[in-house]
């Protein structure tokens, strides 16, 4: 568990690191598939999944289209309250094999049962954690519930950081970008004279290799 918890934080500055977390999510929680998604009403903001072989964002839209429960989810100013979401209690297996989502997606990949873990609940924005595993290992129980909840405080966090740094990125190249609109070549310089950024003109009088 503590492993998991220090690659959560690993994941937040590196989003490619999100699969392997998912791996060990899977396994800590006795399951083959597993997904993590961030929607800000329906759109989706970011998302990662292990064993499934795919997972837009159609096959989950598909999903709220059938029943009340995942509808919810993509309600504007509505969603989850934080903690752990038991599938089964929400929707019964005899109600998820009518669904096209199941069909489709679910029953492809051995999927039978699952669990939502709703870590993010805002005006506008929704985190969600969900594993599933096959009729074989059976419904999930307290157990499953409380591994995932002692997770939640660490995939907001984490999220949450992640988010942060995609905007500081954002402000830094609009920043750039700026630059590169002036007529006139810009050096940014290090403390040692090095340069640490040049504009799109100051590159073209660089490469001249006349002097400045």
């Amino acid at each position: 568990f503590d492993r998991i918890v220090g690659h959560i934080y690993d994941a937040a500055t590196d989003p490619a690191a999100w699969q392997p977390v998912l791996a060990e999510i899977g396994t800590l929680s006795n399951s083959h598939c597993a997904n993590l998604a961030v929607l800000r009403h329906d759109e989706l903001v970011f998302s990662s999944w292990h064993g499934f072989p795919d997972y837009p964002l159609q096959f989950f839209k598909e999903a709220v289209a059938e029943d009340q429960w995942r509808r919810s989810l993509l309600a504007s100013g509505r969603s989850l309250t934080v903690g752990v979401h038991f599938g089964s209690r929400e929707i019964t297996r005899a109600e998820l094999v009518k669904t096209r989502f199941y069909i489709d997606y679910c029953k492809p990949c051995h999927v039978d049962y699952s669990v939502a873990a709703c870590f993010l609940s805002e005006a506008d924005h929704l985190g969600i954690l969900a594993v599933y595993r096959g009729q074989r290992r059976g419904d999930y129980g307290p157990l499953e519930g409380s591994l995932l909840g002692n997770l939640l405080p660490h995939l907001a966090r984490a999220t949450a950081f992640a988010a942060r740094l995609q905007r500081a990125e954002l402000l830094r190249s609009s920043g750039e970008r700026a630059w590169d609109l002036m007529p006139w070549g810009v050096l940014l310089l290090g403390p040692e004279g090095q340069i640490m950024f040049a504009n799109r003109m100051a590159e073209e009088i660089l490469g001249q290799s006349d002097g400045l």
